[in-house]
């Protein structure tokens, strides 16, 4: 935003006041020509932010020919921390987190995921649009998935520009009990449940790329994988997933 003046040459002191829509994230820079010559001059200057006026004063022999705002690009937040944790007792997760700054911050969103790679909403938060102080926030999933599961911040600025917080992982105690045997195996493996609820196998290898789908699985060739780690994941109708790490030799 730039403001242009007329040159008027004068031998005298001077001011300059300007009403305009102070932004506390600018800086005033003003621009003009040197009494030594033609060489431009560009030099923040000390401003009275009171009630949208900008004023200053400068000696005779300096000829004022513009005055600007530079608008400062803004900061992310700065996230002190983010935390996801279990209440025992209720079997509700608990997300809370702190800001020690909020520059052009719109709101927050809490994902959750069952296996780290599909995310889903859980809830929005509004954020504090600008602040330079300690802020605190806190949501709770009132109905979380059973066994392992994922949870991340969404952070989004008013322009819809966003950033994610690390992963944080939370396990909740379940009536299912799944083992793998033998693990670590050569070329199958098997399933063991403790009950007979249905369930639908998924297998995952370290970079997140899908290598089995199946229904109520029992027994499984490793034939066609490779040598190395995978995750097993078992999810149950009753919206519960149990994951499970398998090595595979070869």
């Amino acid at each position: 935003m730039n403001w242009k003046f007329f040159k008027i040459y004068v031998t005298f002191l001077c001011s300059i006041a300007l009403y305009f829509n102070a932004n506390a994230q600018s800086s005033i820079f003003l621009g003009g020509n040197g009494s030594g010559g033609n060489v431009s001059c560009y030099s923040q200057v000390d401003a009275i932010l009171n009630n949208n006026i900008f004023a200053g004063g400068y000696a005779s022999g300096f000829i004022v020919s513009s005055i600007g705002i530079i608008e400062e690009v803004p900061l992310p937040i700065t996230l002190l921390y983010f935390e996801a944790f279990v209440k025992d007792k209720e079997r509700k997760v608990e997300l809370k987190w702190a800001t020690a700054s909020e520059a052009n911050n719109d709101f927050f969103t809490i994902e959750r995921s069952r296996n780290g790679l599909e995310w889903e909403k859980v809830t929005t938060v509004k954020g504090a649009g600008f602040s330079s102080t300690l802020l605190t926030y806190s949501s709770i999933d009132m109905v979380p998935y059973r066994g392992i599961s994922y949870y991340r911040l969404k952070q989004t600025d008013f322009n819809g520009k966003y950033a994610y917080s690390k992963i944080k992982a939370v396990s909740i105690d379940t009536e299912h009990i799944v083992k793998l045997y033998p693990n670590p195996t050569n070329d199958r493996f098997y399933i063991v449940t403790s009950d007979e609820t249905d369930y639908s196998v998924t297998i995952i290898d370290i970079c997140g790329k899908t290598v089995f789908k199946g229904n109520n699985c029992k027994e499984i060739s490793t034939q066609n994988l490779s040598g190395g780690m995978y995750i097993v994941h078992l999810n149950y109708t009753c919206e519960e997933t149990l994951s499970v790490k398998l090595i595979v030799n070869k």
